[in-house]
């Protein structure tokens, strides 16, 4: 007979592979950052699990930077309550072995892959939404450690935890969790954040930096501002010996002429750092040598310092991209179509 239902808790404890960062108000003693949803079905409670030390305070500011080593991982499931408990484990091979084999299987399962879709999705966010480059995501295999289990009462069912290497970094502001991005981690935690092949790219080349891989991270960089680039853009544009334009004179004299607009103009110092980037990505992919030569031959060697500026450059031109060439660029065909339906003209595309 139905006896009714039950609820039981996955409690996983993680310690990551690499230190995330949160940003909160200067208090003496502050909260664990945690965030409630629904996934598939399972009521899940992920904490970002904050140290008390070390924390970098600013009372000038009135903020405190604080680094989570560890997450905590809540997954509430209810079952029948006919289905055979954790505790006791049955003796002997029979029937109730494989039943209780069936019903544990089902529970690690289901709670496994709720936490791991979250956790994931919080390490999408922190990576991609707070550009931390080198985050991984963790396999079903990486959570299959010992659960902890809780019964209704919190109490623990079964004992186990599972840890990961952890290590310490210096992060700016603008790479940690604050308080007004809380609602946009919601979201993601409920919502797949799937990066495009640009974002995809940036990160790789902020990775590669962080490496100290400087050949990589200025290649990666320049292939990201130029696939950005060429794909804001409907058309191919070639110059007169029939070779496709550069990026820079795609973003300047191209973008001004069909747009109204120029990535030179909106930010000058970006644009020079780009044309710069892409003078060291000829360098770096046939001489395998981060440096370039400017208009008179000096020779200029890329360091990281410089490299880091390059790719904040690169930020704020897929910033500029997304903001102004689409909408630009549609007002411009308009005008087009519009021409050619006053002058009864045929339509057509340009290559």
């Amino acid at each position: 007979m139905n006896r009714g239902t039950r609820n039981l808790t996955a409690l996983y404890n993680l310690r990551l592979q690499r230190n995330l960062f949160v940003t909160r108000p200067l208090q003496k003693v502050i909260p664990n950052p945690s965030f409630c949803l629904t996934q598939n079905g399972l009521e899940v409670t992920i904490t970002l699990i904050l140290d008390e030390v070390p924390r970098h305070e600013s009372p000038s500011r009135g903020i405190a930077i604080c680094q989570a080593s560890a997450i905590e991982i809540r997954v509430t499931r209810t079952e029948s309550s006919d289905l055979p408990f954790i505790v006791p484990l049955p003796t002997g091979q029979g029937s109730e072995m494989q039943a209780w084999s069936e019903a544990q299987n089902a529970r690690v399962e289901e709670c496994t892959n709720a936490a791991l879709i979250t956790l994931n999705r919080l390490l999408a966010f922190f990576k991609y939404e707070l550009r931390n480059p080198l985050l991984e995501p963790f396999t079903f295999m990486d959570l299959l450690g010992k659960i902890e289990w809780l019964n209704e009462a919190g109490e623990i069912i079964e004992t186990g935890q599972f840890f990961l290497m952890g290590s310490w970094r210096d992060t700016p502001v603008e790479n940690t969790l604050t308080p007004y991005k809380d609602a946009d981690l919601q979201y993601c935690l409920e919502n797949e954040l799937i990066p495009t092949l640009v974002e995809e790219i940036l990160l790789d080349s902020m990775g590669a930096l962080e490496e100290k891989n400087l050949r990589q991270a200025i290649i990666e960089a320049a292939v990201c501002a130029e696939v950005a680039a060429r794909e804001a853009f409907t058309y191919r544009y070639f110059d007169e010996r029939g070779v496709e334009v550069s990026v820079p004179y795609l973003l300047s004299t191209i973008a001004r002429a069909v747009s109204g607009s120029s990535f030179d103009v909106f930010d000058r110092e970006s644009f020079e750092n780009i044309s710069l980037l892409f003078l060291a990505r000829n360098k770096g992919a046939h001489e395998g040598k981060p440096y370039y030569n400017d208009s008179e031959g000096g020779i200029h060697t890329v360091t990281k310092q410089t490299a880091a500026k390059w790719i904040r450059s690169v930020e704020n031109l897929i910033f500029w991209l997304n903001q102004h060439i689409p909408s630009a660029l549609q007002e411009a065909r308009q005008r087009e179509l519009d021409h050619e339906q006053g002058d009864n003209g045929e339509g057509g595309g340009r290559a």
